[in-house]
């Protein structure tokens, strides 16, 4: 019988009640008896106890069999990898290499943007495809793209998104990328960076305020030499994840 039964559960529930009818039996007839009743109560104890251990190991999982509680796992079934569900550009994304894809989800009309954001997959993208990775979001002004795709192909693992705001782009608009990019790529939806030119870093910089768990950083972005912004902006990063891993059940 496996420790995550529930005929073991079930067991286990029932003994415990059979002891708290003998514990109350006993109390009336053995007075006097003091082992007898402290016995009981112990008892009672222990087997409540076990009953909730096995529940809480049932419901995540803890020691599946009698083999990992003992630490000995020969014979278990080996770990399998979570499947990562993909995005739905992924196709597209990765074929697009370091040329970008423009990404035009429905309702981005309502970020008040002045050209549809340009999404840039890194390399490996898709061979890596049980990986979620961080981003770099780069707010600039739509002629500096072609230096901008150059530089975000020297960071190997974080997806670029290139935003060139509207005149009535708030932080707002910008608050709505996050939720709306997992669902098209393997994107991670917090531990984000932000590149932006000088134009406009004081809306760069009231996104950060308004969700600092989400950007981590804000790198002033040289035309000149876009590729230091982008290093900065990647060590502030997190690792690309892969995919959990859980016990068969």
């Amino acid at each position: 019988m496996r420790l995550t039964s529930l005929w073991l559960i079930l067991l286990t529930g029932g003994l415990a009640v059979l002891a708290v009818a003998g514990t109350v039996w006993f109390w009336r007839i053995a007075r006097g008896r003091t082992a007898v009743r402290i016995t009981g109560l112990i008892l009672i104890e222990a087997l409540v106890v076990l009953c909730a251990g096995l529940v809480a190991n049932r419901a995540d999982s803890f020691f599946p069999t009698w083999q990992a509680l003992t630490g000995d796992s020969e014979g278990d079934p080996a770990p399998q990898a979570v499947r990562q569900a993909p995005g739905k550009l992924d196709s597209k994304l990765a074929a697009a290499s370091g040329a970008g894809l423009a990404w035009t989800p429905a309702g981005y009309t309502t970020w008040h943007l002045a050209a549809p954001p340009v999404l840039i997959a890194p390399v490996g993208y898709r061979k890596r495809t049980d990986h979620t990775f961080p981003v770099i979001v780069v707010i600039a002004a739509e002629g500096q793209k072609p230096s901008i795709r150059a530089a975000a192909a020297s960071v190997p693992d974080a997806l670029t998104l290139v935003v060139t705001p509207g005149p009535a782009t708030t932080v707002a608009d910008l608050a709505a990328l996050p939720g709306r990019l997992a669902h098209d790529a393997r994107a991670m939806s917090d531990g984000w960076a932000v590149v932006t030119d000088q134009q406009y870093g004081a809306l760069a910089r009231g996104w950060q305020k308004s969700a600092p768990a989400r950007i981590r950083t804000v790198a002033d972005l040289d035309v000149r030499h876009p590729a230091a912004a982008f290093g900065t902006a990647a060590r502030s990063l997190p690792e690309a994840l892969a995919a959990p891993v859980r016990l068969p059940s």
